[in-house]
């Protein structure tokens, strides 16, 4: 696309600068060049997949260098002009580029469109350099300081203005000078409301500002020890919620390896407890032995969180932070791997995470509401249970949001809510479980999208040929719903191909259990 770009540009009187022309110029640092020409030009990204998969990634891979330099000057660029409109950014891509898949970064400006012949869409793109080459928009109106901007953020009492206030940070950045110091002391807070937006796409933005204004602080400095942070809380956070759960892993390690070296337990801490999260999801996208490796692992990494916090005498509810992925990963280890203990365990954990979260004045995450209303279901206490959802459904319907993860929270609630009311409401039940798998299916989150489809057969067996024997038999021999649901499917064929049945019920089962149980750990 470059290639027919740029003479076609040229042809239109237009003057190009191109690192393929370089080799005709003596250029004594190629890297030099481009920031310089990247910081006085007018810049056109040509959306290629390549530019697209790379742009402003953090890897050290010596792969598509170029590209990961590159965009982080465009990153720069972007900030440093104080506008939407008029923006010295032009994405250009052809006719079949989805705008979705753009990196964030320039999701916001339009992107001019080349069709199949060299000339077609040349004229648009022209028409759009000449009007930024002309251009003189009126001046901005002064912007408020960063950190009013950060106090509006801190005093917000719900989540609602908060992606609002944090763009409005951004843009006051560009045409306010701040120091890396300054910087990296704002950064928890509006790092704290996106979270609690789910929105993925602004942070994406505050990761690629926050690492350009940190690398960029002197070797020492306050702010150079926040890069560790910025690394856990910004792209390991946004890798976790991609799935990327390899890549994820990575960059913590990074992060806490940078923390180790200077000291900080704060950040260690942070680090180890983000691990857990990692391992914890990385269990449960596994079977068998490596399941259970990955739940050891985020267990070890959960307790070196917890201790390094009590080390420090941590009051600021991070320690029932900690508490809280311990859990969860004490919750995972009874549902995968079938241990009675590690519910009694689970439960310890999550009502001292809440005590703690409690006692320094901190409030309790929704995500720990939901997995001790989960503790309470498996339990029996169906009472506390239905307490503890209904605060969470509550705090839902009054925050609304589309991203995967708000779903996903959605979907777990329904799932609770049916589990409280299977014996009471079974109707209601299964609509609440069929609404859960809806959302399961839609957000690809397949171990939950099994428990949905589990309780809807325990709720009706009848309809899957099955008794309420056959369903505690299938419940005691096999932890995971997806053997279940294989098993399940395995009768169905023997019965519908008049294989002969075994001579009791139990064997029956164990029989269908060893035949499917290697075939569903193969399923996608």
């Amino acid at each position: 696309m470059a290639d027919a770009l740029v003479p076609a540009l040229r042809n239109q009187g237009v003057v190009v600068c191109w690192d393929r022309d370089l080799k005709e110029q003596n250029v004594v640092s190629q890297a030099a060049w481009m920031a310089q020409a990247i910081a006085e030009n007018i810049v056109i990204c040509v959306l290629s997949e390549d530019f697209v998969e790379h742009f402003g990634r953090i890897t050290e891979s010596s792969v598509h260098r170029g590209v990961r330099f590159e965009s982080s000057l465009i990153i720069q660029k972007y900030y440093d002009h104080g506008r939407s409109t008029h923006c010295p950014i032009i994405p250009v891509a052809d006719r079949r580029f989805v705008a979705e898949s753009a990196p964030p970064l320039l999701a916001g400006i339009p992107i001019s469109r080349l069709g199949e012949q060299p000339d077609d869409g040349i004229d648009e793109i022209v028409r759009r350099i000449r009007g930024l080459e002309g251009g003189t928009p009126s001046p901005l109106p002064p912007p408020p300081a960063p950190a009013e901007i950060v106090s509006d953020v801190e005093r917000a009492e719900t989540a609602a203005p908060g992606p609002d206030l944090v763009r409005e940070w951004l843009r006051c950045l560009v045409g306010t000078p701040v120091d890396a110091g300054q910087f990296a002391g704002m950064f928890p807070a509006v790092e704290n409301a996106i979270r609690g937006s789910g929105g993925d796409r602004l942070m994406q933005e505050i990761v690629d500002r926050c690492l350009v204004v940190l690398n960029l602080a002197p070797a020492g400095s306050p702010a150079s020890g926040e890069k560790a942070r910025a690394l856990i809380v910004g792209p390991a956070w946004l890798l976790r919620r991609r799935r990327e759960f390899g890549l994820a892993a990575k960059v913590v390690l990074e992060a806490v390896d940078i923390a180790e070296a200077q000291g900080d337990r704060l950040t260690s801490a942070l680090g180890y407890a983000s691990l857990g999260h990692i391992r914890r999801e990385l269990a449960e996208c596994s079977t068998g032995r490596s399941c259970a490796d990955h739940l050891r692992a985020a267990e070890g990494s959960a307790r070196k969180a917890i201790k390094l916090l009590r080390r420090i005498g941590d009051r600021t509810g991070r320690l029932g932070a900690c508490e809280h992925v311990h859990a969860h990963v004490r919750w995972c280890r009874y549902q995968l791997l079938g241990e009675a203990r590690s519910l009694w365990a689970a439960d310890r954990l999550a009502e001292r995470a809440a005590r703690h979260m409690s006692e320094a004045g901190v409030p309790i995450h929704r995500e720990l509401c939901l997995l001790r209303a989960e503790i309470a279901v498996a339990r029996g206490d169906a009472q506390r249970a239905g307490q503890l959802v209904e605060r969470v459904v509550r705090t839902l319907t009054g925050q609304p949001g589309d991203s995967a993860a708000f779903s996903a929270l959605v979907g777990r609630a329904h799932l609770v809510s049916a589990e409280v009311h299977r014996h009471t409401e079974p109707l209601k039940a299964a609509r609440l479980a069929e609404e859960a798998l809806k959302i399961f299916d839609h957000t690809s989150m397949g171990r939950f999208a099994d428990l949905s489809r589990w309780m809807l057969v325990t709720l009706d067996p009848r309809a899957a040929r099955l008794t309420r024997s056959d369903v505690r038999y299938l419940e005691k021999l096999s932890p995971d719903p997806r053997v279940r649901l294989c098993a399940v499917a395995e009768r169905c064929r023997r019965i519908d191909d008049r294989v002969r049945a075994r001579m009791t019920a139990r064997g029956e089962w164990r029989d269908i259990l060893k035949t499917v149980d290697g075939s569903a750990i193969a399923l996608p």
